[in-house]
């Protein structure tokens, strides 16, 4: 895992990379309240139309898990004690990976990263079916650093990806959507293997990404990042019903980043990496307070089976089985009005954005929050999701204030907002699909706050 602490070098002598993407969330926020239109991505949830899975998330057994990693280590022990990326330790992996996957039918590509450093391959694997327009999409970084074997760091998170796509293949469970898996390259130089996917192929067809990485610390922690949000709610009720309620993220970043950046709905998965476990987190998950979630962090004891919890890595592999399985099962779109105005709001109205033929596009929704004491429009789309057309939001008040977003979106436009207490407002929605209708609705002034 590519983290950071303030600039502070990791143990393999590297510097860490480190955004503060909850300081900049905090400030967006703000802003949104004065700028209103083109706010921070809001986190996706399934909507009411979602139809249930066709079978139930499986349990992925210690069983299963086990030999990936015991390979993994083999692969390390055969080529100079490490996975990293630019050595032979790597692209066996790569090799591991990929002929599993054929062998289990399905479609692999190895991809050469010709903007890594290396030139390391990622391996993409897409299970046959589904909406291909409409894709889940899970990965994991497959290289370490040079320090030592990268058992847990992240052998535990490629292993976990293996054995939930094997079980998939034997289980073949038909969900709506399409499925996809990747191993990156190069992570740990820098997210250089995802990036290139996402500059090259594009995410246009990604109705989500889920990423896992370090999933089986000795002293692990459960972190879920963007934990409140739809996209995550199914990996967080997991591990809430095992007994091992998660937590907030609390450092950035891994091969989610490239994804997140390009608009795509995210979340990732984490025992912990070298922070310390505080007292209250050992009291809820046990382990020991004071000591990193995973004492051997990028160095040469990061080795299996030593460094891995089994039932750490067995209770990562069941919430990540279980957020695919429901997130695959259903199609739709993936954002509610109210995660996308954020915390607080509730909805005051919705109507729907129709043509003058009445085929429904999309639909409106104007919501209020009393704390903030002010109103928020978005307009969500039901058609060509995760394809950018022209979608548009005005949300105006009885003064004449108005707040616009008005562009090309594959989801949704918004969120707007104005400080409209003691003031009515209207809210006018366009959406145009892929083949040149055009949608209106509007709620018209009313709603006074």
């Amino acid at each position: 895992m590519t983290s950071g602490h303030g600039g502070r070098a990791s143990p393999d002598g590297r510097p860490h990379m480190h955004r503060f993407r909850r300081i900049l969330t905090s400030v967006v926020a703000v802003a949104t309240v004065a700028v209103s239109a083109g706010a921070a991505r809001p986190a996706p949830a399934p909507t009411e139309s979602a139809t249930p899975s066709v079978a139930a998330a499986p349990d992925i057994t210690v069983a299963e898990l086990t030999p990936h990693l015991a390979r993994f280590q083999r692969i390390a022990d055969e080529n100079g004690g490490n996975r990293a990326a630019g050595t032979a330790g790597y692209d066996r992996s790569a090799d591991y990976v990929a002929q599993t996957l054929r062998d289990a039918g399905f479609r692999v590509e190895r991809q050469p990263c010709t903007s890594c450093r290396h030139g390391d391959d990622n391996v993409v694997a897409d299970w046959p079916g589904g909406d291909a327009g409409d894709t889940v999409m899970l990965g994991a970084h497959l290289d370490g650093v040079r320090a030592g074997p990268g058992a847990d760091d992240n052998a535990s998170g490629s292993a976990v990806l293996l054995a939930i796509a094997l079980r998939l293949a034997q289980e073949d469970p038909g969900f709506a959507r399409h499925v996809r898996f990747a191993w990156w390259a190069e992570e740990e130089l820098g997210m250089h293997g995802s990036q290139h996917y996402v500059d090259t192929v594009g995410v246009s067809d990604l109705a989500g990404y889920v990423n896992l990485d370090m999933v089986g610390g000795v002293n692990a922690g459960y972190f879920v990042d963007d934990l409140l949000s739809g996209w995550a709610e199914p990996f967080a009720a997991s591990l809430e019903q095992a007994g091992f309620p998660a937590e907030e993220m609390t450092d950035c970043c891994t091969d989610d980043r490239p994804f997140r950046q390009a608009g795509v709905p995210t979340t990732s998965l984490s025992t912990g990496y070298g922070e310390l476990k505080t007292t209250a987190q050992a009291a809820k998950w046990g382990g020991t307070a004071g000591e990193p979630f995973d004492p051997c962090y990028h160095t040469a004891c990061d080795a299996f089976p030593g460094n891995v919890d089994t039932a750490a890595v067995d209770r990562m592999a069941d919430a990540a089985a279980a957020g695919l399985w429901s997130a695959a099962s259903h199609t739709g779109n993936p954002y509610s009005p109210g995660e996308v105005c954020g915390g607080g709001y509730t909805v005051q109205e919705s109507v729907p954005v129709t043509t003058s033929g009445g085929v429904v596009l999309g639909d409106v929704h104007l919501l209020w929050n009393g704390g903030l004491g002010r109103n928020c429009a978005v307009t969500l789309k039901s058609t060509d999701l995760g394809t950018p057309t022209r979608v548009s939001v005005v949300l105006e008040t009885e003064s004449g204030q108005t707040r616009t977003d008005d562009g090309r979106f594959g989801y949704y436009a918004g969120p707007v907002t104005v400080a409209a207490a003691g003031t009515c407002v209207a809210v006018t929605a366009r959406v145009t699909d892929s083949v040149g209708r055009v949608g209106t609705g509007r709620i018209p002034m009313g709603h006074c706050g």
